[in-house]
């Protein structure tokens, strides 16, 4: 479809633009972690010629002759008094050791990792010591070559970020284009999920057409060289125009196309190199392999990667026999004078199929983790991102593949073969789907330059409501365009009242602030926490109610004491309330926070163990496990005794990290400290059942069966072991059991409700499974406002000026 029909502006002369100018010149620009590209759209409202899109070569300075490429790595590196970014930085990077290059001191790369984050590059000289200053950098060096390429001043500029970049990671990319010049308005940030998207409709108008009939849920998933990204999108009509909305959102930025590199080069180049110098493996160090080999020797691995792919695309088969060979010889000269010599670099398809395996596996999601590199299956973020929105693969109507590790046949066969029930969506070739974003943030602009309004309309999907003993205060409404309101600012248009004290003697009340979401007469916790506030007397005292979401979904909340100036107001903030996200980014600077104060003693005694519990959950939310148990092993060395509940975990922590040997041995540890509570054997229970181990699993789940009698998910386990033992009577019998001892769905747990689509998958009860599925839609399993005094909960509420 046409770009105009895709803005909303088809109907050629009804154009009203907000600039006066004949000729209108936007700017989209795809500000990447390893790549970044800007793109430009000029429009002529007065000429009948359809606007394009354009990707702008840009001429990258070298040690030799310029590169020109509208793909810019996003490297930067202050070399010989200059500094050079892009390609001439790339190539630097690979001779680091010679060229005297220190990470984040001289040579900056994956800065974008670093945004929001309080981190100095101490070792930089001035302008060059932030993610947003080098962001800057870059942004004025692409910004630079598109004047140069046409010196029209543009209208209007947009940036791509992540989807799940937080207000902090949003505010640097906006600090980091005013460095450049640049001045941005509401709008001109877009999610890269949703640039891709666009790019794709004014490419493919069958899915835009699909989407206008009925609503559907598509799933992006971005595969670059150095971060892996996946969104979770929700497409809708809202009036003649689609409406768009991530219902979930996974950022990994440890998985990429270099993460493949790696693997290639230490499982296959790196025994060739050592076998052709007659070296054993203990005859180099670690510094030797890691920060001289493998720089001198990545790009390598690369190339013959690429081309392995090439032949598996030509010959249609992911099985195909094919072998390369980079018919040169290499050297690379070590610190202490020795020579390491490489001749015919060579790499086989089955070669490549089992260094990528890994990567490729639906079953093992944990990172597996060594000092030369990591490795993570690309279905760690897609289950993560599906499973926070409580989805299933069959729910996903189609899957996009954006980046370019999504052209990797064996990627893309992993992934058909997974979404067996999707279609899956790929660009017509690697140029388009590496330019993509940049497109769509210039499409982006163009609609914002000639409409005022977002390419793509960001709504609330479900109506926000405040809790009050007389029902919900509706704050925004379901399908609300953003902002709401729509100048961005506070809405005053509340005033609420708190009756006063029922006992004289109390001094202050806790009032308990719960938004929630409702949709279809069901609700899920949004925020809830206490204000504390003197207590009223004699009368009842107002509160003033002030609001907002803005177009970056973020939903701030403010009351203030009418009737007191002595009392603080209460300040809420939720960022991205309706969205699942996972932003690694936001964990890693919790975890840098925790630590700075455990080390400098700001943690009381009596909140060691809790704080110590968060950070190992925090590690574990990252895939840190060794570092989990490490900090629970230290804390109980220090306690001097054993803690069943951390003992547990660390059981739950050696068995993400597939050592079950170790696993076993906690949760033995757990069931010796207290022979009460049925989890760690109902987790040894898990562990045999997956070591095919069924008697002992069974032993195993009699004894926490014993332990909680009423507990319906070890009945259901149990049934499982037995089916799998070849008793299918007697799983038939445990099942039923199992089920009279559910509780309703409206009080179960997400533990339980988990345990219960289990129990439907083995009966084979599809009813019961779409039940399930629809009451996981419109419920939540969110209990924390139960914790919280029910006091004073604004129980009138009045529009103000009654």
């Amino acid at each position: 479809m046409s770009i105009l029909d895709l803005i909303g502006l088809s109907q050629r002369g009804s154009q009203q633009t907000l600039f006066e100018e004949e000729q209108l010149r936007v700017l989209g620009i795809d500000l990447g972690t390893t790549n970044s590209t800007i793109a430009e759209i000029v429009f002529d409202p007065d000429t009948d010629d359809e606007p394009a899109v354009r990707c702008l070569p840009v001429e990258q300075p070298t040690a030799g002759r310029s590169h020109w490429s509208p793909l810019v790595p996003s490297l930067l590196a202050l070399h010989d008094g200059t500094s050079m970014i892009g390609e001439g930085a790339r190539l630097l990077r690979e001779h680091g050791r010679e060229e005297q290059l220190v990470e984040k001191g001289n040579l900056f790369s994956c800065v974008k990792n670093d945004m929001g984050l309080q981190r100095t590059y101490h070792m930089a000289p001035a302008g060059y010591r932030s993610a947003a200053e080098i962001s800057g950098h870059l942004l004025q060096f692409l910004h630079e070559a598109a004047m140069q390429e046409k010196p029209q001043i543009p209208v209007r500029t947009s940036i791509t970020v992540p989807a799940s970049f937080q207000a902090a990671q949003r505010d640097d990319t906006i600090k980091a284009a005013r460095m450049a010049g640049l001045h941005l308005e509401g709008g001109d940030l877009l999610d890269e999920p949703i640039a891709a998207l666009v790019s794709y409709l004014a490419r493919n108008e069958d899915i835009y057409d699909v989407a206008m009939e009925d609503p559907i849920t598509m799933l992006v998933f971005d595969f670059g060289g150095g971060t892996c990204d996946v969104a979770v999108i929700h497409l809708e009509p809202h009036g003649e125009c689609l409406s768009f909305y991530p219902q979930a959102v996974s950022r990994y930025h440890r998985l990429g196309g270099h993460d493949l590199d790696q693997a290639i080069f230490y499982d296959v180049l790196l025994p060739q190199i050592l076998e052709q110098n007659n070296l054993s493996p203990f005859d180099l160090d670690y510094d030797i392999k890691k920060n001289i080999l493998e720089p001198a020797f990545i790009g390598i691995a690369e190339q013959l990667k690429i081309r392995i792919c090439e032949k598996l695309q030509r010959a249609d088969n992911v099985k195909a026999d094919a072998r390369q060979i980079q018919p040169d010889d290499y050297e690379c000269v070590l610190p202490d004078g020795r020579t390491i010599r490489y001749e015919n670099p060579t790499l086989t398809a089955e070669q490549l199929r089992e260094a990528l395996d890994p990567f490729l596996d639906p079953h093992a999601l944990f990172a597996r983790e060594t000092e030369y590199r990591q490795t993570l299956s690309i279905f760690a973020p897609i289950i993560d991102a599906l499973d926070r929105c409580e989805m299933e693969p069959e729910e996903i109507t189609a899957c996009l593949l954006v980046g370019g590790s999504s052209l990797n046949p064996l990627v893309r066969n992993a992934l058909e073969n997974w979404f067996d029930n999707s279609v899956l969506l790929t660009f017509d070739n690697e140029d388009q789907m590496q330019l993509a974003v940049a497109e769509g943030a210039a499409i982006n602009a163009l609609s914002l330059a000639v409409s005022g309004r977002p390419v793509v309309l960001p709504v609330c999907p479900e109506a926000i409501a405040l809790r009050t003993r007389d029902g919900e205060l509706d704050l925004v409404p379901r399908g609300a365009q953003l902002p709401w309101p729509e100048s961005d600012d506070f809405h005053h248009a509340i005033e609420l009242r708190i009756p006063q004290a029922e006992d004289e003697e109390t001094k202050t009340v806790s009032v308990r602030v719960e938004v929630v979401a409702k949709e279809k007469g069901a609700q899920r916790s949004l925020l809830g926490e206490v204000w504390e506030i003197p207590a009223p007397r004699g009368q009842e005292e107002r509160v003033a109610l002030e609001y907002s979401f803005d177009r970056n979904q973020v939903l701030n909340l403010r009351l203030s004491h009418l009737d007191r100036d002595d009392v603080a107001p209460f300040v809420g903030r939720r960022e991205h309330p309706l969205t699942h996200v996972v932003n690694p980014q936001r964990v890693k600077l919790r975890i840098r926070e925790t630590e700075e104060k455990l080390r400098t003693g700001q943690i009381p005694a009596g909140r060691k163990r809790g704080t110590i519990l968060q950070l190992a959950g925090d590690c574990s939310e990252l895939r840190q496990y060794e570092k989990a148990l490490a900090l629970l092993a230290d804390y109980q060395r220090n306690q001097g005794e054993g803690d069943p509940a951390i003992l547990n975990m660390m059981g739950i922590y050696a068995g993400y990290m597939g050592d079950r040997k170790s696993e076993e041995k906690f949760y033995r540890l757990c069931i010796e400290q207290d022979g009460t509570d049925g989890t760690p054997w109902f987790n040894l229970a898990l562990l045999k059942r997956k070591e095919k181990l069924y008697d002992e699993a069974l032993d195993a789940i009699r004894e926490a069966i014993e332990l909680e009698p009423d507990c319906a998910p070890y009945l259901v386990f149990k049934a499982g072991v037995l089916q799998d033992s070849g008793k299918d009577f007697a799983a038939r019998e445990f099942l039923a059991m199992a089920e009279r001892t559910f509780p309703p769905m409206d009080e179960q747990s997400s533990w339980e409700m988990h345990w219960y689509g289990i129990l439907a998958r083995q009966k084979g009860d599809k009813e019961l499974q779409e039940e399930i599925s629809r009451h996981r839609k419109t419920h939540s399993s969110s209990n924390t406002h139960r914790d919280i005094p029910d006091q004073a909960v604004f129980p009138i509420f009045v529009e103000a000026g009654q």
